[in-house]
């Protein structure tokens, strides 16, 4: 047990490490890089900013992590993509080669990200300093990309960790402006409180949706016949936090080239950028949800464990059920990613206290998301620990059977 506690507190340790050296880094600018109005008016006037703190991004404020794990998000989705269409020379590496080919992937986004935000933005001037700041750009996103890697497999939560330190700060920051905003009449106290109460009614909402799930009676014929059956459940929330990770990630790249582009493109028009950021969302969630559970493998797992769905027939007819309910549970999950993403994208557009309200909410539901994700990581460390606790009193009760059998 002091064992156990000591990996904890060392794993902690070392997540603890990690989160400083995030925050330092966040500190520290990009040299040769002289900030323009043109690109603060980039960063205030459209979405880009908003879609990229969901994923770790501060580009606002233009320091050596400001791209964040936005690469790392992009080329993850990029490798999975391949692999699912079984690709012929995917098929053939190893999982070494396939991370290899994923951190060279993530490298290229990283550089192309760099030059979209020095070049594109106009923020300097002369070719040296424009390479210089691209190089610090990418070897940021690399060092914080390999940093979430290492404490995913040393500390506790992985990139979760530092992408909630990172909302974290940007919702501290959002509800002190709000604040100063709105504490300057009654009115504004009353809105205050009103925002309180709404924050803390959607802490509830999301910590009940958390644990929401459909339950199917599931037998296995292993068991006695008097045996109830045992609950199969289907999570509502599905493949949500993977959605706003990713989804957001690759939604910043639109707005990055349409800065290229110019003002009258397509790409940065907010209707255009809430729509395609709308859309991706829902479909992503999907996805992740299908990734995350697939009724095919469902299926050919109760095949050979022998049980199956009460009134379901196995094989087949249960991978058909499995996907029914799949795509029904997951548009809750769905619906909630993409108003999440509306009311952030919607809220950056508005430049009043409304659109700081909204923005702040949005902030917060996908904040807590995440710290729900964080809450079962620590659920799966705290596993050892409930192991030897049923094995002891198992023991204890084997024991104790024993001395009344003997007396």
């Amino acid at each position: 047990m002091f064992s156990e506690t000591k990996g904890i507190l060392k794993k902690a340790g070392f997540t603890l490490m990690a989160i400083t050296v995030y925050l330092l880094g966040s500190q520290i600018p990009v040299p040769a890089v002289k900030i323009t109005r043109h690109y603060q008016q980039l960063m205030h006037e459209s979405s880009v900013s908003a879609l990229a703190a969901m994923s770790g991004a501060n580009l606002p404020k233009l320091s050596l992590f400001s791209i964040g794990f936005t690469p790392f998000m992009v080329a993850m989705m990029a490798v999975q993509l391949a692999l699912l269409m079984k690709l012929p020379y995917l098929r053939e590496l190893s999982q070494r080669q396939i991370l290899l080919l994923q951190n060279l992937l993530t490298m290229l986004i990283a550089v192309f990200e760099a030059h979209l935000l020095v070049g594109n933005a106009r923020l300097i001037d002369g070719p040296l300093a424009k390479i210089t700041a691209i190089a610090a750009l990418t070897a940021g996103a690399m060092l914080v990309t390999w940093l979430g890697n290492l404490n995913g497999s040393r500390g506790i939560g992985g990139m979760v960790v530092l992408i909630i330190c990172n909302m974290m700060r940007s919702v501290a920051v959002q509800a002190g402006k709000l604040f100063h905003q709105l504490a300057v009449n009654w009115q504004g106290w009353l809105l205050i409180i009103g925002i309180v109460l709404l924050s803390l009614g959607l802490i509830w909402f999301l910590a009940a949706f958390r644990l929401a799930r459909y339950e199917d009676a599931q037998i296995r014929s292993y068991l006695p016949s008097y045996t109830p059956p045992l609950m199969y459940p289907i999570g509502l929330n599905l493949g949500v936090m993977m959605t706003f990770m990713i989804g957001t990630a690759l939604a910043v790249l639109p707005a990055l080239i349409g800065a290229r582009l110019g003002h009258r493109t397509l790409l940065l028009n907010s209707q255009f950028q809430i729509s395609f950021a709308a859309g991706l969302t829902f479909l992503l969630t999907y996805f992740f949800a299908w990734l995350q559970f697939n009724p095919k493998q469902q299926a050919k797992q109760m095949l050979y464990t022998n049980s199956y769905l009460l009134n379901v027939q196995p094989g087949k007819p249960t991978q058909r059920y499995l996907r029914r309910r799949l795509f029904s549970l997951t548009f809750f999950g769905a619906l909630l990613a993409m108003g999440v993403i509306v009311m952030s994208l919607s809220g950056s557009l508005i430049k009043n206290e409304w659109g700081s309200i909204l923005q702040l909410m949005a902030q917060l539901i996908m904040l807590v998301m995440f710290m729900n994700g964080l809450i079962d990581k620590l659920d799966e460390l705290r596993i050892p620990r409930r192991y030897a606790k049923l094995k002891g009193d198992l023991e204890n009760e084997v024991f104790r059977a024993g001395l009344a059998k003997r007396a």
